[in-house]
């Protein structure tokens, strides 16, 4: 089916998943304002959701465990007014493990997603599709 650009729906739908895999979060924003704003077709919504919802996510649960070792960083500098000195070294390298782990995850759910959308199929995700269907019809 062509769409507005003269685009197909796969291509833009495999354009979604390509722009999230750059994590240029200014460029989804636009691919899927233009898609839920300009677009009619349902399957081509619910993948490009599906893209956004992995990016934001993704980052989010990245950033909180950033903010992890900070957090514990403050018990030894509040000890320290008692003259009480403990060290956690361990913390920042475990964060630092579970983002990379994270990282890795986004952009092979983002393949997966840009494969399913190559080979015209969506990848099953409830909660979205009904979300989609119900807002954006």
């Amino acid at each position: 089916m062509k769409l507005k650009l003269g685009l197909s729906t796969t291509v833009l739908a495999v354009l979604a998943a390509c722009v999230g895999l750059s994590n240029n979060l200014v460029a989804l924003l636009l691919t899927v304002g233009y898609v839920f704003f300009c677009e009619e077709d349902l399957a081509l919504r619910q993948t490009t959701a599906k893209v956004l919802l992995a990016v934001l996510a993704y980052n989010l649960v990245g950033y909180v465990f950033e903010l992890i070792p900070d957090v514990v960083n403050l018990i030894p500098r509040f000890l320290s007014f008692f003259d009480v000195y403990v060290d956690v070294p361990f913390v920042d390298s475990l964060c630092s493990f579970v983002n990379s782990i994270l990282y890795i995850a986004e952009k092979a759910a983002l393949l997966v997603i840009a494969v399913l959308a190559l080979m015209q199929k969506g990848l099953p995700v409830k909660a979205v599709d009904t979300f989609v269907e119900k807002h954006f019809k």
